[in-house]
């Protein structure tokens, strides 16, 4: 039984100029009766509209949804629709690995009212790092990515806050910070991204440990370490801890105060009893 547009928009929820926007893609084919002048819908155009919006809803254009079920073989359609799911998963993929950050980053935020320039005994959550750059003596300023690196970095750098980095600490002989210090871009990385990311010579990891966990605020290039985590070391004096490898920090996140640009960091300080 033929329907009026009018009858199908209000069924549809959609507005008479949406059935009118099907008709222009080759959706539907209303036909006009000439004693009324009104247009109606047949069976087939109401399920080419329903299948339509269902495709839609898939990730489909409207040009593609229109020729799904009138130009498509059997063998067309299944390649179709495998394309497709393929896409969708990687989607998917994606907008579930962009979550886990931003919900790593949340959690670093939330820690900084009592982590800040305090000490809390927390267990590092596991970091891949991408070694951008050294600051080390022997490489100064030199940026390099290993070989076969830069695809692995392109694919990952969709995934790090564009306030990340990573810095890794050494001690000199009289065991004080800044014997040497490794600066790169790093980030979180939750299991599902851990998949994707191979560690290699460029590509580094610090699996999870015990460590003294601190947040400071500091300006871009303060090189002032020792006094920035002398409240570290009177908290391993008074708790009877010893350093258990080399100190590293990651970025919380940057702020503008003041017109000077000043960032956040956490600082993990692995140690035994």
């Amino acid at each position: 039984m033929p329907v009026k547009l009018k009858t199908l928009a209000q069924a549809y929820g959609i507005t008479r100029k949406g059935i009118e926007f099907y008709e222009k893609k080759g959706v539907i084919h209303p036909a006009k009766n000439n004693e009324n002048n009104y247009r109606y819908l047949d069976i087939d155009d109401i399920y080419a509209i329903f299948r339509c919006k269902a495709y839609q809803k898939y990730g489909f254009s409207v040009s593609d949804a229109a020729r799904i079920g009138k130009a498509y073989t059997l063998e067309e359609m299944e390649a179709l629709l495998a394309e497709k799911r393929r896409d969708l998963e990687a989607e998917l993929l994606d907008k579930r690995l962009s979550l886990e950050v931003l919900a790593m980053q949340q959690l670093f935020i939330s820690w900084i009212p009592e982590s800040l320039n305090r000490c809390v005994l927390r267990r590092n959550p596991g970091y891949y790092y991408i070694d951008f750059y050294s600051l080390s003596a022997d490489q100064p300023d030199n940026p390099h990515i290993a070989e076969g690196g830069v695809e692995q970095v392109r694919r990952w750098m969709a995934y790090i806050p564009s306030t990340a980095s990573f810095k890794t600490f050494s001690f000199d002989a009289e065991k004080k910070l800044g014997g040497e210090m490794r600066v790169g871009f790093g980030m979180i990385a939750p299991h599902a991204a851990a998949r994707g990311i191979v560690p290699s010579e460029s590509v580094h990891y610090i699996p999870p440990q015990d460590c003294v966990h601190t947040i400071v605020k500091s300006l871009y290039g303060d090189g002032d370490i020792q006094s920035r985590f002398a409240h570290v070391w009177d908290f391993m004096r008074e708790n009877h801890l010893e350093m258990a490898g080399d100190p590293f920090m990651t970025m919380v996140l940057s702020v503008c105060e003041d017109g000077e640009s000043k960032q956040f960091e956490n600082a993990w300080f692995p140690f035994r009893k």
